[in-house]
């Protein structure tokens, strides 16, 4: 019930600062999230806005539809589709509260400079706004009711501070994104968002068993998933890595913070063994001899036991303990590694932040090679070191106790 009057503080605060001529709140459409998709056959783009809905929640009642509606305009560029929204709707779009900004693939395909520039000329977009890439449909996703929020664009922003916090996957807000794309590599991330049916997958899942559900009256809300993350050069889309990958990325840029590693024992996926990584930060230190470019990786991290399947293992034990810590420590370091053979031979594009460093640590050199980093980058050697050490095993010592 608490969740439904997070829509009224933003309502409220337009009524009583001044900064509008007109504070009727009947006259004017609060845009919290906003999707851009494009239309192919007639070379347009497409532009979604989640607008909050005022009259839901009243004490009233229970308000009127949903907490939400989803607006669409169309236009030859972003700033024409922004216009044209007055020529659709009679309220006025207020953009000072949008929370974030989700690219269609198709889209994020196409050079979308002209939308970077907008953005960051436009004062009514702040610069904190989350940048998202969706597999599929913009619009789609802002049409889509989260199972515990009844403002979509708000969980989204509520789920993505959580995962900076946590460093679960890569985060990407506005100036972090441009900033990236400016740079001299030119390549920047975002996380890449999808809709998981997840009354289609169970079903799938039981029809695989022999089994299946058949008119069930319960209904099964679709899930909004990030994990993966999308890959920028050149103000375009070019790929994308999945979860293990982002994983590796962070520790590479030194924002790791959280995450589960699963070991399995001897007897395979029956015997997993669950390790917390709770804090882990890492070093890249770059050299340069005879015309080779070497990346030294230095990776650190504390972790706690947090589940052993297999209930005679005697983690008292200091060989175990040090046997599960090489174990985690070559699951890590294969992510690390993966990432970066993804960057370098399959894409060419330096999300990894190898020519950051060495513009830090060389600039004269870097000066020099900058010019060619397309043709240097995927012959960069390097060399990786992880040191894992788990410093609790909660409050049992072994499994049988």
């Amino acid at each position: 019930m608490m969740k439904r009057w997070k829509v009224l503080p933003i309502v409220l605060s337009l009524l009583f600062t001044g900064c509008w001529d007109r504070t009727d709140v009947d006259d004017i459409a609060i845009v919290v999230g906003l999707g851009i998709d494009k239309i192919p056959e007639e070379h347009m783009i497409l532009l979604s806005a989640q607008v909050v809905n005022p009259a839901y929640g009243k004490s009233s009642g229970s308000g009127e539809g949903t907490s939400f509606t989803v607006l669409t305009s169309q236009g030859r560029t972003f700033s024409d589709a922004i216009i044209n929204f007055s020529k659709s709707y009679s309220k006025r779009m207020i953009y000072s509260h949008n929370k974030l900004i989700i690219m269609g693939r198709d889209f994020a395909k196409s050079d979308f400079s002209e939308v970077m520039d907008y953005l960051e000329r436009e004062r009514q977009f702040r610069e904190n706004m989350w940048i998202f890439t969706a597999d599929k449909s913009a619009k789609e996703l802002l049409q889509t009711q989260m199972a515990t929020e009844n403002l979509p664009a708000s969980g989204l922003d509520d789920m993505m501070g959580f995962l900076r916090e946590n460093a679960f996957t890569v985060t990407t807000q506005l100036y972090d994104f441009i900033y990236r794309l400016r740079s001299d590599a030119g390549v920047s991330t975002s996380p890449y968002i999808k809709i998981v049916d997840e009354e289609k997958r169970i079903n799938e899942k039981l029809s695989r068993a022999g089994m299946k559900i058949t008119g069930s009256e319960v209904e099964i809300p679709k899930k909004i998933q990030i994990e993966e993350t999308a890959i920028y050069k050149d103000n375009r889309l070019i790929g994308t890595i999945d979860k293990n990958e982002s994983r590796g990325l962070l520790w590479l840029r030194n924002q790791l913070k959280g995450g589960l590693v699963i070991l399995l024992g001897e007897g395979g996926n029956q015997k997993q063994t669950s390790i917390y990584i709770k804090e882990g930060k890492s070093k890249v230190t770059s050299s340069v001899k005879d015309g080779q470019i070497f990346m030294k990786i230095q990776c650190e991290g504390q972790a706690d036991l947090r589940g052993v399947g297999n209930l005679t293992i005697d983690v008292s034990d200091p060989k175990v303990m040090e046997k599960l810590e090489r174990q985690t420590e070559e699951i890590l370091l294969h992510r690390v590694n993966k990432v970066i053979t993804k960057a370098t031979k399959e894409f060419n594009a330096d999300f990894l932040g190898f020519s950051e460093h060495l513009h830090n640590q060389h600039p004269e050199e870097w000066h020099r090679l900058k010019k060619g980093w397309n043709d240097i980058f995927p012959n960069v050697q390097y060399e990786i070191a992880f040191h894992i050490k788990i410093q609790s095993n909660g409050l049992i010592r072994n499994p049988t106790q």
